[in-house]
């Protein structure tokens, strides 16, 4: 993980631009024209002391870290508004959420406002199971060893740095998941952000099964 975190400071000034963004986004590079942008969205309760709900933005192209937000944000009204303004604000950016739990209510006051990506059941959203999670590392690990053979340091964020090298190969989890929280919340987060890149909208997928069946 160290060889490719870059301890890039956080941009200051964004909030004075009218910028949408929560005042607690980390925010390492502004919108560019013409670029694409991922969400990925890891959902919690939303409770005091618990765990946090997080959001990480990411340069489709290249996977660059370029804003993450956490928070203990309600899920069905809170944690959706911040997830439109991040996606609106980064040229209408595509998201992946976690589908699990509270992760419903999320997706289901996000449709019709934000382009949710589909999982491989082609549902929106992405349903987290032993099996699944261990994929998104995978995804992660690749993309990773890519970015440390071509010299490049997609990892900006020091805290979902510290997630991510946290993580244990075999559970997959923080140490003392469960005992404490707010341990892998930007972690799990940025993972579905990453598979967000190679993924495709509901609507996408709507349309590809459409002309299949040439209903389309």
């Amino acid at each position: 993980i160290a060889s490719v975190y870059n301890p890039f400071s956080e941009l200051t000034g964004w909030q004075k631009e009218g910028c949408p963004l929560h005042n607690d986004a980390r925010v390492y590079a502004l919108p560019e024209p013409g670029r694409s942008y991922c969400l990925g969205v890891d959902v919690a309760e939303g409770v005091p002391n618990g765990d946090d709900s997080a959001i990480v933005a990411v340069d489709k192209t290249t996977g660059r870290v370029v804003c993450v937000l956490a928070g203990e944000f309600e899920p069905s009204q809170d944690l959706p508004l911040h997830v439109s303004d991040v996606a609106k604000y980064y040229n209408n950016a595509t998201a992946l959420i976690e589908r699990n739990n509270h992760g419903h209510a999320t997706i289901g006051a996000l449709k019709g406002r934000v382009d949710l990506v589909a999982g491989s059941d082609d549902r929106p959203g992405y349903l987290t199971t032993t099996s699944s999670k261990a994929e998104l590392y995978r995804n992660v690990q690749r993309f990773l060893l890519d970015a440390q053979k071509q010299g490049i340091r997609p990892l900006l964020d020091l805290r979902l740095k510290e997630q991510l090298a946290s993580i244990e190969r075999l559970t997959l989890k923080a140490p003392k998941k469960g005992s404490r929280t707010k341990v892998d919340d930007e972690a799990t987060a940025y993972v579905l952000a990453q598979k967000a890149r190679q993924g495709s909208t509901v609507q996408q997928a709507r349309n590809a099964m459409l002309s299949m069946f040439g209903g389309g």
